[in-house]
């Protein structure tokens, strides 16, 4: 019996000893659906970019670092339209959603997984290949825009360069949504970082009243 225990935990720290420790990041708080301004989308920089973030990451030289991007506790994540990683798309179905559920026009201002079906992680060790500065960009194309909470995860050390504030889970900044006048206005709960491109397409800081 004592040998089978001590077997076991030969095993147990042989797997350990290969198991390379993640560190983790918040990137991205989770931005419900809102509607496009093509306005907003064409002064963006890169184009549609509708939130930024920064680090740097100083990488194991002894072996390629393992890098993902996940939703909330490693899970599933989404995105409309796409991620990029110093400029590179890393959505592995161009989109990085896996097709929707209803017309998310119809359902500005609720979460995403409320119209859309979410993907897997997302493996990015290929384009995080070493130590070095990675901006990390939330692009929309037109029509709706969102994202769920968005992760690193790494075998880096993890270095904040710039990270939009970050609220409480479920929190978040509200302003009155013109709508383009299609609807009326309404009240929108969106990420701090998305509150400036709000009010530069007329939207008011605060609940509609």
């Amino acid at each position: 019996m004592k040998t089978k225990l001590i077997s076991i935990l030969f095993c147990i720290a042989a797997i350990t000893a290969n198991v390379t420790p993640q560190n983790v990041v918040k990137l991205f708080n989770a931005v419900p659906i809102g509607a496009t301004d093509m306005n907003v989308v064409a002064n963006q920089y890169p184009y549609g970019s509708y939130q930024s973030a920064e680090v740097y990451l100083s990488c194991p030289t002894e072996s390629s670092p393992r890098s993902s991007i996940t939703g909330p506790n490693g899970g599933e994540l989404v995105t409309d339209n796409y991620l990029t990683v110093n400029d590179q798309s890393v959505c592995p179905l161009g989109n990085c959603f896996n097709g929707t559920l209803a017309d998310p026009m119809t359902l500005i201002g609720s979460p995403m997984e409320a119209a859309y079906n979410a993907i897997e992680p997302v493996n990015i060790s290929s384009v995080v290949a070493g130590t070095g500065s990675y901006t990390f960009n939330l692009i929309d194309y037109g029509y709706t825009y969102g994202n769920s909470d968005i992760f690193l995860n790494t075998s880096c050390t993890i270095i904040p360069v710039y990270l939009p504030v970050q609220t409480a889970a479920g929190a978040g900044d509200q302003v009155c949504h013109r709508d383009n006048g299609k609807r009326g206005q309404r009240t929108l709960t969106v990420g701090a970082s998305a509150v400036a491109a709000h009010l530069r397409h007329g939207d008011t800081a605060g609940p509609c009243n």
